[in-house]
């Protein structure tokens, strides 16, 4: 089988963006997985945010041979909520991966991503197989 667990990438809002003292925005990045379904949560400070504060792409094909799949996700929070020293995690479940689920968290104070390892019993039925 072709199945690929993905790779999580968690990028902190721009400098640019930040400048302007408006809106800041956390991406989260999931590359080379298969099958293509998956979900994507955001947290803040271990609270699950609503999904009206994030927008998730569907997956795209980002290689044929193999078949692989990313997928991006944008978390728009205030720059006062950034600069308040929040933590937000992108939590990311498929079924290749270990535990069926990773994430990764960025803030402030690190301004760079950490790897947290975390178990986590999702007990939710909304997971997409």
């Amino acid at each position: 089988t072709n199945s690929h667990a993905p790779s999580v990438y968690i990028f902190p809002p721009p400098a640019e963006q930040l400048a302007l003292r408006e809106a800041a925005t956390v991406t989260c990045l999931v590359k080379s997985f298969n099958p293509p379904d998956l979900f994507i949560k955001w947290l803040s400070n271990g609270e699950e945010l609503n999904a009206s504060k994030y927008i998730s792409t569907q997956p795209i094909q980002e290689s044929s041979q193999p078949l692989l799949y990313f997928a991006y996700s944008t978390l728009q929070i205030s720059e006062q909520e950034w600069n308040a020293g929040n933590t937000y995690t992108c939590l990311v479940g498929h079924e290749k991966l270990p535990l069926q689920v990773t994430q990764r968290t960025v803030d402030k104070s690190t301004g760079k991503p950490t790897l947290v390892n975390v178990s986590l019993v999702l007990s939710d039925t909304n997971t997409c197989y």
